[in-house]
């Protein structure tokens, strides 16, 4: 009797520390401690639900045939790179510009399905952007960089509120987006913006609010593609903001010096593409 005792003993406890096993599996994995040398961070994806798109001003912009062009890509990830969705969609090969008459073509790309933001995959990397936690509010100041027809500019301007930007022809889509004012501009003319396209919009303290994705000379407009759309691409391409932005502040002062550096260090570059 006690051999049979000590036989249900040793049965119960081979039990239950099977049953600890298992659960031990089940159980959420322990995250992973944080390295001191990390310079990215997992922020909250702010959003904007369909319910708060209705009444707000609406407008429309064609997508035309493509051809063989430039805009703007800025760096957010190693290797990776952002820009407007109508920058690269229809193109044979894109890249960006390393130096005159020579460009870096791009591995892959991707383009969100229902916005004007799209990332190149490269073998190059540059300092990259810090994304902002919030969207901007109506008033703040924006600081635009890029390259207008092809030449280094930047803007500065003003938030007038939200608008909805629906897209036909060669793609079509509906999309949130960020109205501005332009205050000034550099070089100082009164010439069409193309070429700024998917260049990055930063606010006062350096942080991404936007991309460049539309503009309307007559009306002094810009407009830029929601941080909801940039948040959702970032996710999409696997590109973890970094927690460390590579760009300093501004101020209407410091634009045009901002910019260069920003052009010069590489976290802004021209994007090509070429249609065969």
């Amino acid at each position: 009797m006690r051999l049979g005792n000590n036989r249900i003993g040793l049965i119960g406890f081979l039990l239950v520390m099977l049953i600890s096993t298992i659960s031990s599996f089940l159980e959420d994995p322990p995250e992973p401690p944080r390295s001191g040398g990390d310079t990215s961070v997992r922020r909250p994806v702010p959003t904007l639900p369909p319910e708060d798109l209705v009444g707000l001003p609406e407008f429309s912009v064609e997508i035309g045939a493509k051809g063989d062009g430039s805009g703007t890509a800025f760096a957010i990830g190693s290797g990776l790179w952002m820009t407007a969705r109508h920058v690269v969609d229809g193109c044979d090969v894109v890249g960006i510009r390393e130096a005159p008459r020579r460009g870096i073509r791009a591995r892959s790309f991707s383009v969100h399905d229902s916005a004007d933001v799209a990332v190149m995959r490269l073998d190059r990397s540059g300092p990259p952007v810090r994304v902002a936690d919030a969207p901007p509010e109506r008033g703040d100041i924006a600081y635009h960089v890029g390259f207008p027809r092809g030449e280094p500019g930047e803007m500065r301007s003003r938030m007038l509120g939200l608008s909805v930007m629906s897209a036909h022809g060669r793609y079509s889509t509906r999309e949130p987006v960020i109205a501005w004012a332009e205050l000034e501009r550099y070089p100082d003319d009164s010439r069409p913006l193309s070429g700024l396209s998917g260049g990055p919009v930063f606010d006062s303290q350096g942080r991404l609010i936007g991309v460049h994705v539309a503009g309307s000379i007559r009306r002094g407009r810009s407009f830029t593609a929601h941080p909801s759309s940039i948040h959702e691409m970032l996710a999409r391409a696997g590109a973890t903001p970094s927690a460390r932005g590579a760009v300093p502040t501004f101020t209407p002062a410091t634009l045009p010096d901002v910019a260069d550096r920003l052009r010069d260090q590489e976290t802004v570059v021209m994007a090509l593409c070429d249609v065969r």
